[in-house]
Formats: structure tokens, sequence, C-alpha cells
């Protein structure tokens, strides 16, 4: 688009070329998320994060909170887990190259996207 001509309101109101460019970018972002693993690990972090949580509440808090002594001790217990089966599902699932590659593409894509649609969400 050039400087002189309006920012499309309407998906209408974009160039053919531009739209197909916008799509391709989109598809690319799409294909590189699900190379990366983030997904797979954002959903087994969550999970197994919640699941050790309430155990952990079930077998250990439990008892504690009656006693009306909750220490950082017993809280490390809780978190050192947690933080240490988050990096460890990082190791197995997650590729940085895959996710540094739909880092960049969803950058282009917003960037094509402003220059090229007039919208609230960028200004």
């Amino acid at each position: 688009m050039g400087p002189n001509k309006k920012k499309a309101k309407t998906w209408e109101e974009i160039d053919d070329n531009l739209k197909e460019e916008l799509l391709e970018l989109r598809e690319k972002e799409k294909m590189y998320k699900e190379q990366s693993g983030y997904n797979t690990w954002i959903k087994y972090f969550a999970t197994g994060s919640l699941v050790y949580s309430l155990f952990y509440y079930k077998v250990y808090l439990k008892n504690q909170s009656a006693n009306q002594n909750i220490r950082l001790k017993s809280l490390c217990f809780l978190f050192a887990p947690i933080c240490l089966y988050g990096f460890g599902l990082l190791k197995v699932v997650f590729n940085k190259e895959a996710f540094r590659n739909y880092y960049l593409t969803h950058i282009e894509l917003n960037r094509v996207i402003k220059k090229t649609s007039q919208s609230n969400h960028y200004k």
C-alpha cells in the first residue's frame, strides 16, 4: 500500500496480494507454533502441575494446616518439583528454533497487519 492510500477497515478492502501474504504468514505461524511443541508443553505442564498440587495438598498441606504451621520449607517441596518438571518437559518436547521462527513470523504478520489495516488494537 502506498503512503497516500487509506488503510483498510475490513478484509474486503485489502489488496488480493496482501490477503495472500497475510494468509501465507498465518499458515506459517500456525505451522511453526505446532512444530515448536509449545502447545504440548503448556498442556502437559498445566495438567501435571495441577495434579501434583492437588496431590501435595491432600497428602501434606492438609495435615500441616491443622497445625497452623506452614513453613517455607514445605512450600519449597511444592514449587521445586513443579519447576523441575517444567524444565524437564522443555528439554523433551520444546524446539527452540521452531519457536524462534514462530515468534519472527508472528512479529512480521503483526507488522503487515498494522501497515495495511486500520485497527484500534494497534493504536
